[in-house]
């Protein structure tokens, strides 16, 4: 059987081919230094991306502690006139938390928040509702009080 013979290579790997090469000019710019800057650019996007995103929340967050606090002074004031047009022994509560309980889901259904803002809302709404529900009651239980003795002031005169 004839034998083939084993190849033998004419120039080694590492050879230079003849001829020009291309060097960074021929490109119109450094391109050694092109790598660097995407990664730099890369890095200052980044870093303005997580700038906008602390920006938008802090807006937010001053939006809702002014909201939070335009619907403490104004819920506070519709509390008082509940109290003062109510009746004796008439209760205001279920129905002042009632109203308040939509209000609060309507500022809750406010465009743009983030699950940041909206997780805040929820917190700042649930200690509201408790406030006005404390309100409410010690107030309700003073209009009780109040029909209890005039009950018993109107059985003792009669």
């Amino acid at each position: 059987m004839p034998k083939i013979p084993t190849y033998q290579a004419q120039i080694s790997a590492g050879a230079e081919i003849p001829g020009r090469r291309a060097v960074a000019a021929d490109f119109g710019a450094d391109v050694l230094g092109v790598g660097e800057a995407f990664s730099a650019a890369g890095k200052e996007m980044a870093n303005l991306q997580l700038f906008l995103e602390r920006k938008k929340q802090r807006e937010q967050d001053l939006w809702l502690e002014r909201t939070t606090a335009e619907t403490t002074e104004q819920w506070s004031a519709y509390m008082l006139e509940k109290r003062e047009s109510a009746k004796l022994g008439e209760s205001v509560t279920p129905g002042f938390l009632e109203d308040f309980s939509k209000h609060w889901e309507s500022v809750g259904g406010a465009e743009n928040l983030t699950d940041e803002t909206r997780q805040k809302l929820a917190v700042k709404g649930a200690k509201l509702r408790t406030h006005f529900t404390l309100e409410g009651m010690k107030f309700d239980a003073e209009q009780v009080a109040a029909h209890a003795k005039s009950e018993a002031q109107t059985t003792i005169e009669s």
